[in-house]
């Protein structure tokens, strides 16, 4: 079969009959509606445009990629868009493939080879093993929420921008380059490059340990959490910090603007409380949902109560240090907080400076008869079915239409087309919600129970097999039906 069509994708003329599902740029075509399916996203090429938004909100340095419904910038003679988020050039894009499927790929214009970058513009919204530029080159990589990047290795005499708002597990900076990283994500690590120069890191998430290399000048600014900074032989690392730093140290100078280090009041409880973020644990714990900041105050409150009961804590072994940290972090999972508000509040302190912690900004309110992560469930479907913008759901039910609304980050779509309750879009943080939820109250309520339950608690968006997939759906269910009557009440 032969295809023709206008810049913008519209079929002008075809040859031949045959079932062919892949058109336009190698977008998905949907024969009855005249659209395409480009992965994340719909685009009506008689309009021009998405028949959403995309959760992609744009650079203010490039005006037109502020419109959320345009295609391509209006130029899809030199662009594409393969994610439906972001447009890219013909001549490369980001993506984590296997070499027996590059022919592929390069067959659809797809020209990037082992994750090496040869985009100067790249945005990621998946998950990719590894990226890494060439020396001298000028990069800027964009990981959104819910991504995330295994690796990203700068090249010699580089400069590179890295806006994180999902999860980084190691960026290594090339020698003699510049890194300018902005995360409000989570990075494991960030090694700034012997003899680099003016790297900038702005933190307002977490970050594990920053190491800056020998020779090197860095201006780090935290406003959260950055767990340890170690810096190299002959460095210049100016710091200021409004957030908490847990350990400093290393051979290079390092000016403070503001007070770091763990400072509790009390030496035996700070060497203790050393002695176990030298370690690293916020690394060990990358990847376990009992980890956050609150546990980790927690711990540092039963060490305070050790110690004000006469326990040396400073000669405990760190095996030692960790047993006690599990038994918090289990504690933590379970919802069973023993400690007081004072507590929570001096163990907080210990993170000199104004303390501000993104994943715990209190004590979570636990509900009887359900878990922690159950009770978090429970409370942010009563915010969401109570505020403003999910009456704004309501009243494009009513009026048969369709809308698109963000309450606390949540992506929430209403489909009048979709058969069913609700549908959860893992790689948006949200879900769709179809007419079939409003056949009662009780029914719509359930569908946002159901609909965060999964978003919390499931392994599908990595990819699982039908029948664990089946089996969350089930535990998914069965939460809401137990839960509902805590939004009645």
């Amino acid at each position: 079969a032969t295809y023709y069509y206008d810049a913008f994708g519209n079929i002008m003329e075809e040859t031949g009959d045959i079932n062919n599902p892949y058109r336009y740029a190698g977008y998905r075509y949907d024969e009855e509606t005249g659209i395409y399916y480009l992965n994340a996203r719909y685009y009506d090429p008689k309009i021009a445009r998405f028949l959403t938004e995309d959760t992609y909100r744009g650079n203010p340095n490039d005006p037109l990629s502020l419109n959320l419904y345009t295609y391509c910038a209006n130029e899809p003679i030199m662009y594409w868009d393969p994610t439906g988020h972001a447009t890219v050039t013909w001549e490369g894009y980001i993506i984590d493939i296997k070499d027996s499927e590059l022919k592929e790929y390069q067959s659809h214009g797809w020209a990037v080879f082992k994750g090496n970058a040869y985009a100067n513009t790249m945005y990621n919204f998946s998950n990719v093993k590894e990226i890494n530029t060439s020396g001298g080159s000028n990069t800027n990589i964009y990981n959104g929420k819910d991504a995330s990047i295994g690796t990203i290795n700068t090249g010699q005499g580089s400069k590179t921008s890295i806006d994180n708002r999902g999860n980084i597990k190691t960026i290594n900076a090339g020698s003699n380059s510049s890194i300018n990283v902005k995360n409000s994500g989570i990075i494991g690590t960030i090694n700034t490059g012997k003899e680099s120069r003016d790297n900038r890191i702005e933190n307002s998430g977490i970050i594990g340990i920053i190491v800056t290399g020998a020779k090197s000048s860095n201006d780090i600014s935290n406003t959260n959490i950055i767990f340890a900074i170690n810096t190299g032989m002959n460095n210049s690392t100016q710091v200021n910090n409004d957030g908490g730093i847990g350990y400093t140290g290393g051979n290079g100078k390092l000016y403070q603007s503001g007070i770091l280090a763990t400072n509790t009041g009390d030496k035996r409880v700070d060497i203790a409380f050393t002695k176990l973020w030298n370690t690293y644990p916020q690394l060990r714990y990358a990847n376990d949902p009992r980890y956050d900041g609150f546990a980790v105050a927690t711990f540092q409150s039963k060490l305070l109560r050790y110690s004000a009961s006469g326990k040396d804590v400073s000669q405990m072994s760190v095996e030692e240090l960790y047993k006690e940290f599990e038994q918090e972090l289990d504690a933590h999972a379970d919802g069973i907080m023993g400690m007081s508000a004072a507590a929570f509040t001096k163990a907080i302190q210990g993170l000199r400076g104004s303390v501000k912690i993104a994943t715990a900004k209190g004590i979570p309110n636990s509900i009887k008869g359900f878990n922690a992560v159950e009770s978090k469930v429970i409370n942010e479907a009563k915010t969401i079915i109570n505020s403003s913008e999910f009456a704004q759901i309501k009243a494009a039910h009513g009026a048969g239409q369709g809308v698109t609304v963000n309450i606390g980050g949540r992506i929430i779509q209403y489909e009048p087309g979709l058969n069913a309750s609700g549908m959860t879009m893992f790689g948006e943080n949200g879900f769709l919600i179809g007419n079939e939820a409003f056949t009662s109250s009780g029914e719509l309520s359930k569908t946002v129970l159901h609909e965060l339950y999964r978003l919390n608690t499931s392994a599908s968006a990595g990819g699982v097999s039908a029948e664990l997939a089946a089996q969350e759906t089930k535990a998914a269910f069965d939460f809401a039906e137990n839960a509902i009557k805590e939004l009645i009440k």
